[in-house]
């Protein structure tokens, strides 16, 4: 938000939370359920069209961020609505879609895989939140990104007509899950010095 007047959050009128940036977000989060809708469908393709949903919501997660510092919308509110939003579309939904491939052959390190995966994005989301900084630097592979790793391999399967393979879908889930941990440093995208950022991507 436009650096809306905060000294009185629990005043604030309704409609000052309706900006540019956090209609990305919002939209964001109606792909990310449209991506369940459609998983849900009896239909072929349904984890194609599933893992296109949740490219075009990492796209709006993009566009979210970017919009806010350009048009000076940061806020406090859009940076916990981005995380609510984020936790759905990127952290449940692909868990969802995971256990969706593997629903004939569900198993506990399936489950596993899946709960291990919503919660390591909910550690990432919150360390986002608590420490990480205004310098356009990250720590651990962003929610967004695994999300999105997670997509391209479904689409890559459904387009050359893969079959699935449980051992190999679990291994690359675990992975992407211990990366989000990481402490390693990467740089956000589309952030250029000087410019704040109280959402992220």
């Amino acid at each position: 938000m436009r650096r809306i007047n905060e000294r009185d959050k629990t005043h604030a009128n309704i409609m000052s939370y309706f900006t540019v940036a956090n209609f990305f977000t919002v939209t964001n989060l109606v792909i990310g359920f449209l991506a369940v809708v459609f998983v849900l469908l009896p239909v072929e393709d349904r984890h194609l069209y599933s893992a296109i949903f949740i490219l075009l919501a990492t796209l709006c997660d993009f566009l979210d961020g970017y919009v806010a510092r350009k048009r000076n919308e940061t806020s406090e509110f859009g940076k916990q609505l981005d995380s609510i939003v984020d936790m759905s579309s990127f952290g449940v939904v692909p868990a969802v879609v995971f256990i969706s491939r593997h629903i004939a052959s569900l198993s506990f390190p399936i489950l596993l895989c899946a709960s291990t995966y919503v919660c390591a994005g909910a550690i990432r989301l919150a360390r986002f939140n608590l420490i990480d900084t205004n310098d356009g630097k990250i720590k651990g592979l962003p929610i967004t990104v695994a999300a999105a790793i997670l997509a391209l391999k479904n689409i890559i399967d459904s387009v050359f007509m893969r079959s699935v393979n449980s051992r190999e879908d679990i291994i690359i889930v675990f992975t992407l899950s211990i990366l989000m941990l990481g402490h390693f440093t990467l740089k956000k995208i589309g952030f250029t010095k000087g410019e704040q950022d109280e959402k992220s991507i």
